[in-house]
């Protein structure tokens, strides 16, 4: 498509012809096929598949021009003074686009002549190479194109029930350096290496994600792909999950050089911190069983019903006798001595802050008390 110091435009000429004089004018006419992937002014083709022909967006990154255009009469002049061959000026668009190889197909198969037939050579087919024009780049960005390489989930027009009990979807942009003349496609999935610590899968899995490519129409510079952040019960520190981008197959687009093609996407937990309850409010036990053992339980304070509720993150709970505890029951703090041998009696070993350890994933700890 390179004219002059890639500053003129090049010129093709196609000629059409008929294979004998004609007594009487031949009127002639013909299309483009829709099978050309080069782009030419009011071609009639949906060249973007919008269902839509000549758009603005389309025309704007227009391959070539026609003269004649399609559709119109080309007339060949009978009698004395006939002609047997007309020319069709293919005259290139020198732009900047990147576009690979792209061809134009005139045809006359699709077109209903006048004083003339169609013969066997009903196609001319031109094929245009992209020159000097290289793809566009591509990486991650807001959805006014600024560059990022990191994103916090976005709340903006959640419904707000105390809780937040809904999922929703989340949108990521995928913007290129400069517009393309051709579909641009980008994969995208979650990073090889390290994909972040949240989790897409099982009961309390943060997100919902299917790795895909982001297809990015003839002109625009803009793309996006979505997935879903799920809310769970679970109390949780903010996690991540991490994408990248990749060039498709195709070769239509490179990963930028300076721009992020890797994304860290911030999941920030909203969920309350859990409560903690006694598994039995009252208990009894025998002075001579050496041991009891204290239960403590989660309840997460979002769906009490729902047993058991646990938390992803670690809880320690501290322990203590209570103030009001019966006066007869006594410690290895303040024991009773008896008053004619002089020993010691108690009935359980004192404690202070015993640590009761809940682990991440668990539904209770537990705490042992020595009985004397």
């Amino acid at each position: 498509e390179e004219g002059a110091s890639n500053s003129g435009s090049l010129i093709v000429t196609g000629t059409l012809q008929l294979s004998v004089p004609n007594e009487n004018n031949a009127t002639v006419q013909y299309t483009i096929k829709s099978t050309s992937t080069a782009i030419s002014v009011g071609d009639g083709i949906d060249n973007d598949g919008d269902g839509l022909t000549d758009e603005d967006d389309e025309q704007s990154v227009y391959d070539y021009s026609l003269s004649p255009a399609i559709a119109t009469d080309i007339v060949f002049t009978g009698a004395t003074t006939y002609n047997t061959e007309k020319p069709i000026t293919i005259t290139m668009n020198d732009d900047d686009l990147f576009e690979g190889i792209e061809t134009a197909i005139l045809d006359l198969a699709s077109s209903t002549q006048t004083g003339a037939s169609n013969g066997t050579q009903q196609t001319f087919t031109l094929t245009i190479t992209n020159g000097t024009d290289t793809p566009p780049e591509f990486y991650f960005t807001t959805s006014t194109g600024s560059p990022i390489g990191t994103q916090v989930n976005d709340e903006t027009g959640r419904s707000s029930d105390g809780g937040l009990t809904t999922d929703y979807t989340e949108t990521v942009y995928v913007t290129l350096s400069g517009a393309s003349g051709v579909l641009t496609k980008v994969d995208y999935d979650l990073n090889a290496l390290d994909d972040g610590d949240a989790s897409g899968t099982g009961t309390n899995a943060d997100y919902s994600f299917t790795a895909g490519t982001v297809e990015i129409p003839l002109g625009s510079v803009l793309g996006s792909f979505t997935f879903d952040v799920l809310h769970d019960n679970v109390d949780e520190a903010d996690q991540t999950g991490k994408f990248s981008l990749a060039a498709n197959a195709d070769g239509s687009a490179t990963a930028h050089g300076t721009n992020s093609t890797d994304l860290t996407y911030t999941i920030t937990d909203n969920d309350p911190m859990p409560v903690l309850n006694f598994s039995a409010t009252a208990a009894s036990v025998a002075e001579n069983a050496g041991t009891y053992t204290v239960r403590i339980d989660i309840e997460d304070g979002d769906d009490a019903g729902t047993d058991p509720d646990t938390s992803e993150q670690a809880i320690v709970a501290y322990l203590n006798p209570s103030a009001t505890t019966d006066v007869s029951i006594t410690s290895s703090s303040s024991p009773i001595t008896g008053a004619d041998n002089g020993t010691t009696y108690y009935d359980y070993t004192i404690f202070t802050n015993k640590e009761v350890t809940i682990a991440a994933g668990n539904a209770y700890g537990e705490a042992t008390i020595t009985l004397s």
